[in-house]
């Protein structure tokens, strides 16, 4: 990315999301909401894509997709959750407790720490990685993903299907932002249909944002977010901290204005071609995404009550720790089964693999 082109690659926009999410926890920004809807949008873009590049031309298409994402996703949170097994419980520094009886609290615990889904649901301390919330979303949407990209390509009372989803989507925000409070404790699918939905209809209509565009909603984001900082009183909609006040409240509505505004420029990105070296940029946000939610528990349990001075030299050193196991992690668990994984699939798939109108092969 150079000032001529502040379109940033694919691999290295998502690198600077999961970059936002983690400096979001440790310093006194909340951005990090915002990220993950973009995170969400464009999930919905690839979604979209890969489904007819990869999958639909497979003798079983829904269930080699849903096989796949969960493949895609479960081995780095398996060698996270090592991580803390294997470098932190022996040290004593890491209280947690597995469920003591066997209630349907503790079922979920267990099945959401094998197979993420349920995740979402799980409060602190069960919550063990607590970025992995929105994983569990994720994997919700593979489960539906192809049944809306079907109905998306349908001919036949194409309008009606598209503004009924569309509805879906919107009652879906309504309910996420009816009482303007905090993150839901408890977040499901249809509170964040919209952010993924966003990126699917982009795929679908082949919706090609030019420079100008994208320039247009970084530039009006930007104003939106430091407009709101440069204003004491709006101040606190992204600052917390000594900012913390009654608007605090309203911090998820304004990451979501503030992701809503940025969906053109992320959509913008996918465009950008990527080379090797942003490809493997992309592939290593998520490692750091889930890394950090590891780190940040463990942050929080011991530094949280440090003045933000002395709190620094410490997150100096969880942002290092974090960059290396993202590191060894991508590279002796995620490369290996992404090449597994895609052999594994490439093998059953025809040669001819059919894509839709102007779509790309996704990175």
């Amino acid at each position: 990315m150079t000032p001529r082109n502040l379109i940033a690659p694919p691999g290295a926009f998502r690198l600077m999301l999961a970059s936002a999410v983690c400096l979001g926890h440790v310093l006194p920004v909340s951005i990090g909401a915002a990220a993950v809807h973009l995170f969400f949008a464009l999930s919905g873009y690839w979604i979209y894509q890969m489904w007819y590049a990869e999958y639909a031309q497979l003798p079983r298409p829904y269930s080699a997709f849903v096989i796949s994402r969960a493949w895609r996703l479960l081995p780095v949170f398996f060698a996270t959750l090592a991580v803390l097994a294997l470098c932190v419980w022996p040290l004593g520094i890491f209280a947690f407790h597995l469920p003591g009886r066997w209630t349907s609290s503790a079922l979920n615990f267990y099945a959401s720490h094998l197979l993420i889904f349920g995740y979402a649901q799980l409060d602190a301390p069960e919550n063990v990685i607590p970025t992995v919330w929105s994983l569990d979303i994720e994997l919700q949407f593979y489960i539906v993903a192809p049944i809306v990209i079907w109905l998306l390509a349908r001919n036949t009372r194409r309008n009606a299907i598209h503004a009924a989803i569309i509805a879906v989507a919107l009652a879906g925000f309504v309910v996420l932002f009816g009482e303007f409070g905090p993150w839901p404790a408890h977040s499901t699918l249809p509170l964040y249909f919209g952010f993924f939905l966003a990126g699917m209809l982009a795929a679908c209509h082949d919706w090609r944002p030019s420079k100008q565009t994208a320039y247009a909603s970084l530039a009006v984001a930007a104003l939106f977010f430091f407009g709101c900082v440069a204003l004491p009183h709006a101040r606190e909609l992204f600052l917390w901290g000594s900012f913390t006040g009654p608007l605090t409240r309203y911090t998820l509505l304004a990451n979501c204005v503030l992701s809503l505004l940025l969906i053109p420029y992320a959509l913008a990105t996918v465009r950008e071609p990527g080379s090797r070296r942003d490809r493997m940029l992309g592939n290593i946000s998520y490692e750091v995404y889930i890394v950090h939610g590891a780190a940040l528990t463990v942050f929080l349990q011991h530094f949280e009550p440090l003045s933000r001075v002395a709190r620094l030299p410490w997150i100096a050193l969880m942002l290092a720790v974090v960059a290396v196991l993202s590191w060894l992690i991508y590279r002796w668990v995620d490369e290996p089964s992404e090449r597994l994984r895609r052999a594994f699939f490439r093998s059953r798939r025809p040669r001819a693999a059919t894509l839709p109108p102007g779509a790309t092969t996704p990175i």
